[in-house]
């Protein structure tokens, strides 16, 4: 059911924005391990909105615009 798909989606979004917040908590040495989980956040903006991409395989692909990403994230420490 696409309204359930979207409503996963959303969910994890929220959970996404909990960490985020709670980010000062993680010890520095599991940081580095959590680096990329900011690639997780367009692909749940997109499936929240259209979420019959996720069945037709159509994801965004966000390697590309995450290795820009990682840089700053790896500097700042922000995921």
């Amino acid at each position: 059911r696409p309204e359930a798909i979207a409503e996963l989606a959303r969910t994890a979004q929220a959970q996404l924005r909990q960490a985020r917040r709670a980010r000062s908590s993680v010890s520095k040495p599991a940081r580095a391990a959590l680096l990329h989980v900011g690639q997780a956040d367009p692909v749940l903006k997109a499936v929240a909105a259209e979420p019959m991409i996720l069945a037709d395989g159509a994801l965004p692909d966000v390697l590309a615009a995450d290795q820009r990403r990682l840089v700053w994230r790896a500097l700042t420490g922000r995921w």
